[in-house]
Formats: structure tokens, sequence, C-alpha cells
């Protein structure tokens, strides 16, 4: 969140930050690069934002003799309600 490491997705789980009133810019580490990864969210005071880290996995390079293939990731914002519902389905992985 604008620039600082907040937190490790893992596949099945969620964490939460507490933050103060602001905007924020949520970004994740990826190997591959393009439009739309990033989300930005400007909160009030008391009002929740959810992130969903996506992935696409689809990026390869290195050619014939010494392929690889990485995931892309995305922060997408997505509804409370939506996200509530995925939460109570998930491994809870700590808050702060």
């Amino acid at each position: 969140m604008n620039g600082a490491y907040v937190g490790y997705s893992q596949l099945g789980g969620a964490f939460y930050r507490d933050v103060p009133p602001g905007q924020y810019h949520v970004t994740v580490a990826t190997w591959g690069v393009d439009v739309n990864q990033s989300a930005i969210v400007a909160l009030v005071s008391g009002q929740e934002a959810f992130i969903r880290i996506e992935s696409l996995s689809s990026w390869s390079d290195g050619g014939q003799r010494h392929a690889f293939q990485r995931d892309t990731f995305y922060a997408r914002l997505i509804p409370p309600q939506m996200a509530r519902a995925e939460i109570t389905q998930s491994t809870y992985n700590g808050g702060g």
C-alpha cells in the first residue's frame, strides 16, 4: 500500500490491515506486467475496502530450451457483499 509491504497473499487466505483515513494505492508483486494491475481506494474513518488478489497464469518467457511460466497478479477492489461471502470460506492469516 503506497509502496509499503503490508502482507503476504496466500491462495484461499484472507488478512486485514487497519489503516488511517486516506488514499491508498494497492499493488501486488508480480512477474508479468499488464494494465490495471493495481487498485486505488480513498478511505474515510470507519470505512472498509476489500481487495482481491487475482492471478493470470499465462505469462511465459525464456525460449524453448529454458522456458518458464509465472503468474501475473492483479489487485482488484471488490464490493463488500461479495468480499464477506468469500471471506467466510477463507483461512484467516492475521490482521493488524
